[in-house]
């Protein structure tokens, strides 16, 4: 699948106007504000809802409880300063500040727009550039208009001629215009009690998206650059103003080097290009030194085919937990929250809500939430294999990815139109003894389930499920979904555990239970530790240990793996464990594991299975037992643990 592949209405990203439409009527849909402590921001780790937001939203959004925690409009420079030299107009960033406490009672937060010209102050001078084969021009017409042309630079041909009267997609004139409104908007909101953290610059700007209307060098130096250095002036954090599929990616980032933007932005954001379009933006940020930059896709979908979510955010999510989600690092936000329920309308059948009821895009957002825990941390659990053999991908043309959500294993099958029609079943094998298995369902797109418990049966120290349908009952939705549409067919297969299927412990939040005395853990950050702090154990000799207390761990049998930041000084552990109880008698899991790498690298290390007896708190000691005779030291450094249940 290619990066457009997942977009089927790309023309929607080129009508300003609907933008406005939706935002208006949002803001009429009823305002339910509950009266409750806004909550702090703290990360408990990745999850579906931390991930997911949506636009032009009221702050009365049903999907907020368990599927959204953005929301995303405008708050524009026109509507505060329409004339020269007026006193600012402050309704719109009123209602955002209030909008942002209201939100934060719902443990939700506002990403605001900021953008676009407001026309007097609009560069009204002849301007001319090209991309391609294209040229555009724009020069003063008569009684105030502009004339804007394209152009075909291999023939000389006049492509089109439009005569505006609305300028703001324009550049400013003054460049201090511009940062005078951006400087009021970051001032207010980033100050208590609003405490707003990111902010978004323009949207859409790319030479033909109908959202800027310029070179892009100029979008980056007038517009980008000036507004960036006003937020983190003020301590704020820049997030990209949504390039667009209109444009491609490598477009983007040529722009962003030889404009030496890409220390400009924290966040770095497209719209609507497909989810393969995320290890593309890694690769770039990575090799240009900014591993840390967070990579959102504040705008996808807008199109009428409801089997778009289930596929998109299976994909995006797998992907995202297996390349380093930390806190806000990646998103997707769905466009938009509200269209009429009219056929006729433009946006019907696009958004999560269709009049006053949830769209198909919404059912399915809210049971997909469902299923992989909204809030509570979501992991991918490793393992699972099926018949047909599918593996998990951005690009193929069916996969399956895998999750573990609490107390269940989530298993997405993302099939082709090949596949779809070919295959009656599935079988799969799951990595977890029989005995630990409590329930199997299938789950359509909306969240309807059939238990197919009987269906497992145990298969050495794995279990078998055979039979799962592939196709949904005939006149379900789910089913009419799936039939209909021309990108993936999505179905669920859930199975339940009797205990977590994965528990992950940050080692910077564990107590330790004992270390060596006069050897003192710290902890330290980096953006590729999994919470962006890892712990350091200073050791200086074999024999020194540090034990951390591992809580409440069930009975029964896991894979445990270890996070660790390799280097050059570190030495070599054994990891023992026992009950918390009895931390003079642990048992060796594993085998000693040598730290020591030239250069720096974070590590999984899979230690095998280990079998607790008992459900109590664990004492997990790493001993050192030496050093590679190429390091410089013995020190030790860990991210975290985890459990995987077999």
């Amino acid at each position: 699948m290619n990066m457009k592949s997942e977009l089927l209405h790309p023309s929607t990203t080129r009508n300003p106007g609907f933008r406005l439409a939706l935002r208006a009527a949002a803001l009429l849909l009823p305002v339910v504000v509950t009266l409750e402590t806004a909550s702090a921001q703290t990360w408990s780790g990745p999850s579906f809802r931390e991930y997911a937001g949506v636009n032009q939203a009221g702050t009365g959004e049903a999907l907020y409880t368990n599927a959204l925690s953005w929301n995303r409009h405008d708050i524009s420079w026109s509507s505060m300063q329409p004339t020269n030299g007026s006193t600012w107009t402050l309704t719109d960033l009123n209602n955002a500040a209030s909008e942002i406490q209201t939100l934060a009672t719902k443990n939700v937060r506002l990403l605001p727009v900021l953008g676009y010209c407001t026309n007097w102050a609009a560069d009204l001078s002849s301007r001319q550039w090209t991309l391609g084969n294209d040229k555009w021009t724009i020069a003063p017409g008569s009684g105030g208009t502009m004339v804007y042309q394209q152009f075909n630079i291999a023939t000389g041909a006049l492509v089109w001629t439009k005569t505006l009267t609305d300028f703001s997609k324009f550049p400013p004139a003054n460049v201090a215009n511009w940062t005078a409104y951006v400087q009021k908007v970051v001032s207010t909101l980033h100050a208590a009690p609003y405490n707003q953290q990111y902010f978004q610059i323009w949207n859409e700007a790319q030479e033909k998206s109908g959202f800027w209307i310029g070179s892009m060098d100029d979008y980056i130096q007038k517009i980008h650059l000036p507004a960036a250095q006003v937020i983190h002036n003020a301590g704020g954090k820049v997030v990209y103003g949504g390039w667009p599929v209109s444009g491609g990616v490598d477009e983007l980032i040529a722009i962003l080097d030889r404009n030496n933007a890409w220390g400009s932005l924290d966040v770095i954001d497209t719209h609507y290009f497909g989810s393969d379009v995320f290890p593309t933006l890694r690769a770039a940020a990575d090799s240009r030194g900014y591993p840390g930059l967070a990579i959102w896709q504040t705008e996808i979908g807008f199109t009428t085919d409801f089997a778009y979510v289930p596929a998109a955010y299976t994909k995006r999510l797998n992907w995202a937990l297996k390349n380093n989600w930390t806190q806000d690092k990646y998103k997707a936000l769905y466009f938009a929250d509200w269209a009429p329920n009219d056929p006729a309308a433009y946006g019907y059948n696009c958004s999560l809500n269709s009049g006053s009821a949830l769209s198909g895009h919404g059912q399915c957002l809210q049971a997909l939430a469902g299923l992989l825990g909204g809030s509570s941390t979501l992991n991918t659990f490793p393992g699972v294999t099926s018949t047909p053999a599918l593996t998990d991908s951005l690009s193929a043309t069916s996969c399956m990815e895998v999750f573990a959500a609490g107390n269940t294993i989530v298993i997405a099958t993302n099939l082709g139109t090949s596949d779809y029609n070919a295959v009656a079943s599935m079988n799969f094998s799951i990595p977890v003894a029989r005995a630990n298995i409590t329930k199997a369902e299938r789950v359509g797109l909306t969240g309807t389930r059939v238990d197919i418990t009987a269906s497992l049966s145990a298969s050495g120290s794995n279990t078998s499920l055979t039979g799962v349908t592939v196709k949904d009952p005939t006149g379900s939705s789910a089913r009419t979904w799936n039939d209909a549409t021309s990108g993936q067919r999505t179905f669920y297969t859930v199975i339940t555990l009797n205990g977590p299927a994965v528990s992950k412990f940050e080692t910077e939040n564990l107590s330790i239970a004992a270390q060596t005395a006069g050897v003192t853990q710290t902890t330290g950050t980096d953006s590729h530790f999994s919470n962006n702090t890892g712990t350091f154990f200073p050791a200086v000799a074999s024999g020194q240990y540090i034990t951390y207390t591992v809580p409440n761990i069930t009975a029964g049998t896991y894979d445990v793996r270890v996070g660790v930041k390799q280097y050059s000084v570190r030495g070599t552990w054994q990891l023992a464990i026992s009950r918390l109880d009895q931390l003079n008698s642990p048992t060796n899991v594993g085998s000693p594991f040598d730290e020591y790498f030239n250069g720096t690298q974070f590590t999984e290390v899979d230690l095998g299975l280990w079998t607790p007896g008992t459900t109590s708190d664990k004492a997990f000691r790493f001993l050192v037992t030496g050093k590679n005779a190429s390091s410089g030291g013995y020190d030790l450094s860990f991210d975290y643990i985890t459990l995987i249940r077999k």
